[in-house]
């Protein structure tokens, strides 16, 4: 079998030194062997890499003359000579000798425990059941499969946390989708170990974000904001899902805001049988955004407020009776301040109050001269009986709507009182 070269680059030997016969024995060239032969037939490549790195400070010195670099690079470059077929392809059933060698398998093996540990009784369980298969491989999907952060202290460090997004998404080994929920469920473990320094609102949110198949985008935007030098529970605030992040109750007022406000711009919007005071639909949608805010901040403060133990639809309920209540008696003291001064107030038609008023007088009055009335005992009916009756024609549409604001605040101040008993 053949394999094509992938960017194979030789080191720059020209010719083999003369005496050099067969190195495939010495250990540098084995490791070489170990992490070519990974690199070229994508099997775990980035785990031989490690191992091999890790391993050759032990097992090889460095070279004590310049003679002695270039026998060990020339050794190199025959033991890659020897995996190539005459059309330049790599010998893919070489490679693989090599890769499966006990050399480079002992040395995967002997990187994961000193890495990973040794394997505890699950691990050995499912390498034992699972005999036919990549032993590293397994290994690395079972260790990446859990949580990265500390048992004790939920800290993981980025360049850690970038290693188990890399094993779940980047690697060719481990994110094949034969692999991808196990490793999907680590992810969501390390993530969620790491939000203890948020706010609850956030770690909920979070939590339900990464739950289902937004892991990956949540997952690499925390990636990407992640310095190697730095903690994930450091840096996770800084992330979309924790910015943007709000609890449920919130998100459910917050749509009930966008609902209302869209009915608050109908032109055919349902105002009520109060409209002439005021309108039902605005009412609602400030009710909504009054609530939405009162969420957030229960979210912002921990739920520390008493009536954040509320849930959406009775925070609602307790905005709308507020704010209607609190419209109410506005209107109402206006009504009557009217009433009492229609021309001194300000408000409503004041500045014809009087001129109204007169012309609504004349009628009477005209009716008591034609009755003889005059002098003194006119003016005394004028005052008496016409501008009384006059005032009160002038003012009966507040004094009609007064009355239907009391009647209302009476409803609504018995509903509540049903509702907190």
């Amino acid at each position: 079998m053949k394999i094509a070269s992938k960017n194979l680059i030789f080191l720059p030997i020209a010719f083999a030194l003369s005496g050099c016969s067969y190195f495939d024995d010495s250990i540098d060239v084995k490791l070489y062997q170990c992490k070519q032969s990974a690199y070229h037939l994508d099997i775990n490549s980035t785990l031989m890499r490690s191992a091999v790195d890790w391993k050759s400070p032990q097992l090889v010195p460095p070279p004590e003359s310049r003679q002695e670099l270039l026998d060990r690079l020339n050794k190199i470059n025959l033991t890659m000579s020897s995996a190539m077929n005459g059309n330049g392809s790599m010998d893919r059933d070489k490679l693989g000798d090599w890769y499966k060698s006990d050399f480079c398998q002992g040395i995967l093996k002997e990187y994961q425990d000193h890495a990973y540990g040794s394997p505890n009784d699950k691990e050995r369980a499912i390498l034992e059941a699972n005999k036919g298969e990549d032993a590293a491989l397994l290994r690395q999907v079972q260790h990446f499969s859990k949580s990265m952060a500390d048992r004790d202290s939920k800290e993981v460090s980025c360049n850690k946390f970038k290693e188990q997004y890399s094993m779940t998404y980047a690697n060719q080994s481990t994110s094949s989708e034969k692999y991808r929920e196990q490793l999907e469920q680590g992810l969501r473990s390390t993530i969620n170990d790491s939000t203890f320094k948020l706010k609850k609102y956030q770690v909920e949110s979070i939590a339900e974000e990464i739950s289902g198949q937004k892991i990956r985008s949540v997952a690499s935007n925390m990636n990407d904001i992640c310095a190697d030098d730095k903690l994930l529970s450091d840096r996770i605030a800084k992330s979309d899902a924790a910015q943007y992040a709000q609890s449920k109750k919130t998100r459910i007022l917050s749509e009930k805001s966008q609902a209302l406000d869209a009915a608050k711009r109908d032109v055919n919007k349902e105002c009520g049988d109060l409209q002439e005071i005021f309108c039902v639909a605005d009412i609602r949608r400030t009710a909504a955004e009054l609530a939405y805010a009162q969420s957030r901040e229960c979210d912002d403060k921990q739920d520390s407020a008493s009536n954040c133990s509320d849930d959406a639809e009775e925070m609602y309920r307790k905005a709308l009776l507020s704010t209607e209540l609190g419209i109410l008696n506005a209107e109402k003291k206006k009504r009557e301040i009217y009433i009492n001064d229609p021309a001194g107030s300000r408000i409503f038609n004041a500045a014809n109050a009087l001129r109204g008023i007169d012309m609504l007088a004349e009628e009477c009055q005209q009716q008591a001269v034609k009755n003889g009335m005059k002098g003194a005992a006119f003016q005394a009916h004028s005052a008496a009986v016409c501008v009384p009756n006059a005032t009160r024609e002038f003012l009966k549409p507040q004094m009609e709507e007064l009355g239907k604001i009391k009647a209302r605040l009476e409803a609504l101040q018995g509903t509540n009182s049903r509702a907190v008993g």
